[in-house]
């Protein structure tokens, strides 16, 4: 077997396993904030991993392996050194309303409604935020709610695109990868579905 195949089938079954274990035990951080720490402590192991299927990618002339796992280094780079927004910044501070939803500011005994660290604004009890669990058609079909979904359409369908090209190189000679991608590219399209469908219904509450 393809040694890129077979090391990435063993790396998603351990990822598999360790999310099993993770969830059985409970302990996942529910805070953007704790997430995107435990994401940029991650990124120690995760990009030699990747770095490490680049090189076998290139010794094997797989130009759809090179820019997958390339992509992917920049999606995990891009994911834990990126700003909160609004509604992570409100999750954070439900979680926590010692704390600034932003800056992580201390804020005992506050009771101005605003940080004095950044001027953050206390969220409303009843503002309706985006659940990071949207993705999940498989729990709920139905988005409830999308901060931009517009930005979100865009991203979603630039990965999905991003996957078809990477799946086009690998249908030419690697079809088992080819496999692996393509699924990827239909759990994507089912998102892209539902955000449309969350746009129609948005659009016509306006």
């Amino acid at each position: 077997m393809n040694p890129i195949i077979l090391f990435l089938f063993i790396f998603l079954a351990v990822m598999t396993g360790l999310t099993i274990a993770l969830r059985r035990r409970k302990n996942i951080p529910k805070q953007p904030r704790a997430i995107q720490k435990q994401q940029r402590q991650m990124l120690w192991w995760i990009i030699p991993i990747w770095l490490f299927q680049i090189l076998l990618a290139f010794k094997q002339h797989s130009i759809a392996g090179m820019l997958l796992f390339g992509g992917i280094i920049v999606l995990n780079i891009m994911m834990a050194m990126r700003k909160p927004n609004r509604s992570e910044e409100i999750r954070n501070y439900r979680e926590d309303p010692t704390k600034c939803g932003r800056c992580e500011y201390d804020l005992t005994g506050n009771v101005s409604g605003v940080c004095p660290e950044c001027g953050w604004a206390f969220p409303a009890a009843d503002v309706v935020v985006e659940s990071p669990q949207w993705v999940g058609w498989w729990k709920k079909w139905r988005i409830d709610y999308l901060d931009d979904w517009r930005r979100t359409l865009i991203s979603s369908s630039l990965a999905m695109l991003f996957c078809i090209i990477c799946g086009a190189y690998a249908f030419l000679s690697e079809w088992p990868f080819a496999l692996i991608v393509g699924l990827g590219v239909v759990m994507m399209l089912i998102n892209v579905i539902r955000i449309i469908q969350y746009a129609l219904r948005a659009t016509d509450a306006n």
